[in-house]
């Protein structure tokens, strides 16, 4: 019987600067990062990314989290204006509205 290796090289995770790990209203530890990498994406079961304006966590801030199914994750990104947020959305991922039924804060959602 054969055994194949894997080695799994050390992820960085580059994080925006001057911000530090945190933890959202609901402990959900947290890092703002400078962009959203490939592997944060195959650890969730149905990844999509919420953008927020204006959450009581960073006011004044454009927030773009990275869900799995119903569940926050600990990656985000906090930008000053909607259009730098857009920026670091992957480009295969398609945009949802808003809905009626959303928290006032969110503003789009992208699968």
């Amino acid at each position: 019987m054969k055994f194949a290796i894997i080695v799994i090289p050390y992820l960085m995770i580059q994080l925006h600067p001057g911000s530090n790990s945190s933890q959202t209203a609901k402990g959900v530890p947290s890092m703002d990062l400078l962009c959203f990498e490939p592997f944060m994406f195959l650890s969730c079961k149905f990844p999509f990314i919420v953008i927020y304006k204006n959450p009581s966590d960073y006011p004044g801030k454009y927030v773009a989290r990275l869900f799995d199914l119903t569940q926050p994750t600990k990656y985000f990104i906090a930008r000053d204006s909607h259009q730098e947020i857009k920026l670091v959305i992957p480009s295969y991922m398609n945009k949802l509205e808003r809905n009626q039924f959303n928290d006032p804060v969110i503003i789009e959602t992208w699968i």
